[in-house]
């Protein structure tokens, strides 16, 4: 049996870019830091002292320094979890970084709501 493809569209509107990175860095805990090789890169790290969690857990690249839509969102993952959205199509698995948790990227055309749940995922894996 053939599966049919489909194209995924953006939510309706502003899609994942709009306010993308300041609701990440409005989560608890999270610090918002640059990549030292290229301005375009941030990196999300969790610093929570009484969980002695400290850690990045996300990365998101601009096209460009003033650009508000991500290119490129790139998660650490639970196993299960990175599976699961690859099998739903979110993105790919590209590499491991623990032995229960990979480097996941996100598709950049997933629907918003999608991209937040993966992220909120990578958030609670990070402050477990």
């Amino acid at each position: 049996m053939r599966m049919r493809r489909t194209k995924r569209i953006r939510d309706g509107g502003a899609g994942v870019g709009d306010g993308f990175s300041e609701w990440v860095a409005s989560l608890p805990y999270v610090h918002e830091r640059p990549h030292g090789l290229s301005s375009t890169v941030m990196m999300f790290n969790v610093d929570c002292a009484p969980l002695e969690r400290d850690g990045t857990w996300l990365v998101v690249e601009h096209a460009t320094q003033t650009s508000s839509s991500p290119t490129r969102i790139t998660a650490v993952l639970p196993r299960r979890r990175a599976r699961r959205a690859q099998r739903a199509r979110l993105g790919v698995r590209v590499g491991e970084v623990l032995p229960d948790q990979v480097l996941f990227i996100v598709d950049p055309l997933a629907r918003r709501r999608d991209v937040e749940a993966l992220v909120l995922a990578a958030y609670c894996a990070a402050m477990s």
